[in-house]
């Protein structure tokens, strides 16, 4: 059973909030710069109070930015293992349809028997004595198939 596919972002959106409010805060960082660099002729003393505000915008602005990254990495890699484990439950699906394809049901008198694979009625059918329970005329059926055949015809077909 297949559930339906939801296209996935590109970019989260807590990262993009986290990239909105980091750049803000280094736009205000740049504000805060501008105004020391200004005052900085003027007064010594507002430089010491703005330069402490500037290195904390820088920071903050960086983290959130960082932060932004780390969640678009971790989005990143969610959907490569999403598409990962797509590709492998395909791969799984299409090698037991292939494995189904090649077992068979068979009579026994008036049972049906199995499933097994053809080379296991060969050996069943290669068995020299009394015990054999298949031979070239037994009926068999590939499974998913709705007709049965004589075993010598799939036999003549595979060899």
């Amino acid at each position: 059973m297949s559930t339906p596919k939801r296209p996935v972002p590109n970019v989260p959106a807590l990262a993009r909030v986290f990239n909105i409010i980091g750049g803000l805060i280094l736009l205000g960082a740049v504000a805060v710069g501008a105004g020391m660099a200004m005052q900085f002729k003027s007064s010594a003393g507002i430089g010491s109070l703005a330069l402490p505000l500037f290195g904390s915008l820088v920071f903050v602005g960086g983290f959130y930015l960082g932060t932004a990254e780390v969640i678009q990495l971790i989005a990143r890699i969610a959907i490569e293992a999403g598409r990962s484990a797509e590709a492998a439950e395909r791969t799984a699906a299409a090698a037991e349809s292939q494995r189904n394809q090649r077992l068979f049901l068979y009579h026994v008198g008036p049972d049906v028997r199995g499933p097994v694979s053809l080379d296991v009625l060969r050996s069943m059918r290669a068995v020299k004595s009394d015990m054999r329970q298949v031979s070239g005329e037994s009926l068999v059926c590939r499974i998913g198939d709705a007709e049965w055949k004589r075993l010598a015809d799939f036999m003549d077909k595979s060899a």
